[in-house]
């Protein structure tokens, strides 16, 4: 969880009810924009007026909108099958030895983006599953400002990262990416 994400009061519940050893569970976030994060205050959250999609509506991305409505009874069935489903870094949980086992974290990515993808293929190719648990463990993003990306070309050789199940293969995919189009 990142330090500027607020969660929805059942965020933690709903994480801790779906897990199981194996199992990777992800959701999504609403990237709240500056406007709203400089007058959030902490009434609102205590109040649960941020879970009310009429507060942040207009004042996040649309295609996040949707990942804003907590709605375990729609989704819940849907999210209990696997997919090919890429963790988010600021919402997942898994069991520490499902984490110990890839050895956690590579510390060798520097800044923001990608650790959250290079540890998501070493899970998978490692035989872990991954389960959406998008619209029950719901989280807001505050705003902050992104400084562009840290890392180069040279950034994936180095670690040759390929989702054997799926065949995704993460350094042709960003390269053909609109990131390094620029």
């Amino acid at each position: 969880i990142d330090g500027d994400c607020i969660l929805h009061r059942r965020f933690l519940e709903r994480h801790h009810k779906r897990r199981r050893k194996g199992r990777v569970l992800t959701g999504r976030r609403v990237m709240l924009d500056g406007e709203l994060t400089e007058r959030l205050r902490s009434e609102d959250v205590r109040s649960g007026r941020i879970e009310r999609p009429w507060f942040w509506l207009g004042h996040c991305g649309r295609n996040d909108c949707k990942h804003g409505v907590y709605m375990p009874f729609v989704f819940g069935p849907r999210n209990r099958r696997p997919r090919n489903y890429e963790i988010l870094g600021s919402n997942f949980s898994l069991h520490k030895a499902e984490f110990v086992s890839v050895n956690g974290y590579d510390e060798r990515i520097v800044g923001r983006g990608l650790e959250d993808n290079n540890l998501c293929t070493r899970l998978i190719n490692g035989g872990a599953e991954v389960n959406s648990i998008a619209f029950e463990a719901v989280q807001y993003h505050c705003f902050q400002v992104f400084h562009g990306i840290t890392w180069d070309r040279t950034f994936f050789p180095v670690f040759g990262w390929i989702n054997v199940k799926s065949g995704h293969d993460l350094y042709h995919a960003v390269l053909e990416s609109t990131v390094f189009q620029q």
